[in-house]
Parts: structure tokens; C-alpha cells; sequence
């Protein structure tokens, strides 16, 4: 008999949208499954998205992906370092088997940062973009030493994201930068796609034509985000989950500014557990209820029973560092530790 989860009432309507965020991701998730089948086997290459862990960094909305196209990594600050063992076994296990389907892998190392306001930046790097941009250059240059000898059809690039208006800026090894927001927006594939022959010029063909479609897709993005004329307040953190665990196990929050996301990979998680509840306080006010979300994936190849091993341990360590400093935040939080289903994106509280 499965255990009764018990929630305190006021928390009851935070647990419940929750809930509803990720049955309503499961269901459009299945009911594209075989979309996403077919779209794979026009666009076999592994997109590989790292980026913070910032709840308005929605890649695949920004681009007009599939659900389940993109491999998203999620850290605060967006900070990556091939020296983690448990990071890097698991980004050589995904290169490894994609190398055996004879497909490549284009890795999308991101930094973001508003053109409006540079506190509506990255505080993962103290809202200062050079240094945001250096520590993604940085990570794209490990990446390529670590892997240049092995033969995989791995491309690493830089790019940016303007979060005002979710404009992607492409960086190119020579020094070049393409701002999407400066593009036409009747801009065509065939234009565009030309535009990128000359500009990752050394990138594999099947990538360059797998990567025109989240272009293509941004391009229109920015046109809507313009029209909208929405509000400065979205624009602001305004989370109100503060997740550790697997990236993927995050894919379901696909609404902006809903949750804050600290990863898993840093070996000195309790520091960045740490960092993601600094972002928290920072917009919170003694009114806001918040919840924490332990979350692990399981399905093929991830036994249950360990998954649910790992995301006690993460749960337990957000309790540790919440009491030693946040402690005036403990009545204001709850605590939930989810599974989810790779094959399905269902979720269950455990």
C-alpha cells in the first residue's frame, strides 16, 4: 500500500497546481510522442541544451521545439566543470550511445542577461555578463579537450539569451556573434540557412540543418514577445519551487518563472542548494508560501527503488542547509520528492 501523502492546508493549492503543471505536460508529452518520433528521424542530432537553473530559461519555448527534443542541463549560473565525475560519466554515457546511432551532438552551452535591467541578469555570476560569457566559453573549450580524442561528432557553441525579449545571440569559435533579435523576421529557411553555411562554417551539415528550426523557431518567438508588450513584473523572479535533482526530472515545469532550478552535477551541491534558496529570499516576503522539489527520473536503465535512494538524499539535503541558513524560511516551505516517468513525464510523490 502506497504511503498517504500528507500537505498542510496552506500549502494545499501550491501542491495542487504542481500537480496539475505536470499532468497537463504528460498528457501534450504522450499525445506528441510519435510527432517527436518522426521529427527525430528527420533531425537525428543529439541538441544538448546547459544552461542555468533560472525558472524563465525556457529553451525549447523560446525555439518552438518538440517536447522531448531538447537534452536540457540545468545548474545555477549555468556554471559547468568537466572535472565532476558523476557530470561527466553521465554526458560521456549520452556521446557513447549517440556515437553508436552514427549521429552527432551539438551542445548549446548558454549564459543569459537583460538588455533592460542587469539585476534582471544572472545571479549565479552577480548579474555580470562578461563573466557569464567567459565561464561558457571556458566550459565549451573543456568540452572540446575532453573529447577531441575520442571521435565523437560532438560541436560545441556559445549562446547567449537576452531575457527580455528570449533572443538567442550565437557565438562562433572566431569570434562572431549573430543576434537573432537583429534579424528579419520574415527572414526564410533558405536565407537563414545560408546565413549559417557561412557562419558555422565548419559545423557538419546534418547539424547546421537540424539547428535552423530552433533559429526559425526563435526568430517568430521574438516577433510575439514583441507584440505581446507584456508586463516588466514577468520579467522579474518570481519562483515559487526551488527544485534539486536531474535535469530532465525538471522537464514537466515548462511554464516561466515557476521554478528555480539548482541541479544536480556540482559535487558541493549544499553550496548551490544554497545559492538557489539566496534567490528565493530575495523576492520573498512573509505572505509567500514556496515549496522545495526533490525530483529524479526513473524508467529504463534508472531502477526505481535507486531513484527514489537519490532524491531522499537530495530532499534531506535542502532540509540541512534551509535550517543552518534560512531558518526564518522553515514555516514558509514544504517539502515534496517526486519520480518521474522518462517514458511518460508522469510524476508521483513518494
Amino acid at each position: 500500500m502506497s504511503k498517504k501523502i500528507i500537505v498542510p492546508p496552506e500549502f494545499e493549492s501550491k501542491v495542487d497546481e504542481l500537480v496539475r503543471i505536470n499532468a497537463d505536460y504528460s498528457e501534450a508529452f504522450l499525445d506528441q510522442s510519435h510527432e517527436l518520433h518522426k521529427y527525430k528521424e528527420r533531425h537525428p542530432t543529439k541538441m544538448l541544451i546547459f544552461k542555468c537553473g533560472d525558472g524563465r530559461l525556457l529553451v525549447s519555448r523560446f525555439c518552438k521545439a518538440r517536447l522531448g527534443y531538447l537534452r536540457n542541463f540545468r545548474n545555477i549560473g549555468g556554471k559547468f566543470n568537466m572535472g565532476w565525475l558523476t557530470f561527466q560519466q553521465g554526458l560521456s554515457r549520452i556521446l557513447e550511445d549517440n556515437h553508436r546511432t552514427g549521429n552527432g551532438c551539438l551542445a548549446i552551452i548558454t549564459y543569459h542577461f537583460s538588455k533592460g535591467d542587469p539585476k534582471r541578469g544572472c545571479a549565479g555570476y552577480e548579474f555580470n555578463v562578461k563573466k557569464s560569457i567567459e565561464g561558457a566559453t571556458g566550459f565549451r573549450g573543456q568540452m572540446e579537450r575532453a573529447y577531441r580524442e575520442l571521435h565523437y561528432q560532438l560541436y560545441p557553441i556559445v549562446v547567449g539569451i537576452e531575457t527580455d525579449e528570449e533572443a538567442l545571440i550565437l557565438h562562433n569559435n572566431q569570434g562572431g556573434k549573430v543576434y537573432l533579435s537583429k534579424m528579419p523576421s520574415n527572414i526564410n529557411e533558405e536565407e537563414m540557412s545560408a546565413y549559417l553555411i557561412s557562419f558555422f562554417s565548419d559545423m557538419p551539415e546534418q547539424m547546421r540543418y537540424d539547428l535552423l528550426p530552433l533559429l526559425m523557431g526563435n526568430i517568430k518567438h521574438i516577433a510575439e514577445i514583441r507584440e505581446s508588450k507584456r508586463e516588466i513584473v514577468e520579467l522579474n523572479h518570481k519562483e515559487w519551487i526551488l527544485g534539486v535533482g536531474g535535469g530532465s526530472a525538471f522537464d514537466f515545469l515548462h511554464i516561466p518563472n515557476v521554478a528555480l532550478i539548482a541541479g544536480q552535477y556540482n559535487p558541493n551541491l549544499g553550496k548551490v542548494i544554497k545559492q538557489a534558496f539566496g534567490v528565493i529570499k530575495s523576492h520573498w516576503h512573509e505572505d509567500k508560501k514556496f515549496l522545495t522539489l526533490a525530483a529524479v527520473s526513473y524508467g529504463p536503465g534508472i531502477h526505481e527503488q535507486h531513484a527514489r535512494m537519490v532524491v531522499n538524499y537530495y530532499n534531506r539535503l535542502i532540509h540541512e542547509v534551509a535550517s543552518e541558513f534560512f531558518h526564518e524560511l522553515l514555516p514558509h516551505m514544504h517539502q515534496i520528492r517526486v519520480l518521474v516517468d522518462i517514458e511518460t513525464q508522469k510524476m508521483k510523490m513518494v
